[in-house]
């Protein structure tokens, strides 16, 4: 079995996500608004980003129609490779 740091970078090249900048700086931002009780936080906006951050996966299917309006947009527009269900480095 891969090492929890080995997941996470298979999945981070997968995503093309291995800019911190992006991957830590931006979606630590949309965490903060849409995910962890910002202003913006809907539960499926929570569990969406922090599925990403945390455990290696997206699942686009089961949140997209239930997250706030402006995070379904800010993922179309900077993270499309986002809208897809892929739980293959899950952890």
């Amino acid at each position: 079995m891969e090492e929890r740091y080995e997941k996470r970078t298979a999945f981070r090249d997968h995503f093309d996500l291995n800019d911190d900048n992006l991957y830590y700086k931006r979606l630590g931002e949309l965490w903060a608004e849409f995910g962890n009780y910002g202003k913006r936080t809907t539960p499926a906006g929570h569990h969406f980003i922090q599925e990403i951050i945390e455990h290696n996966f997206v699942d686009w299917r089961s949140w997209n129609k239930k997250m706030h309006p402006d995070l379904v947009e800010i993922i179309k527009k900077e993270f499309p490779q986002l809208m897809c269900t892929f739980k293959k480095y899950a952890q």
